[in-house]
């Protein structure tokens, strides 16, 4: 398992990212659970999920 922390370019939500290498998915877009814009396009030789760690109304502008 591997873990990672993405943020949405488009929303700039906070994001959990956990690849499970161990089981496979169908190809297909991986899209964020906010604004739906598209986060990646895994090959389907692993698992691939996107939590949702900080909202974008959390995130402060530095």
């Amino acid at each position: 398992m591997k873990q990672d922390e993405v943020m949405c370019l488009s929303c700039r939500a906070g994001l959990q990212r956990i690849e499970l290498r161990s089981y496979a998915c169908p190809p297909g877009d991986v899209r964020c659970p906010l604004c739906d814009a598209l986060l990646e396009t895994p090959d389907g030789s692993t698992a691939v999920a996107y939590r949702l760690a900080v909202a974008p109304e959390r995130i402060i502008d530095r």
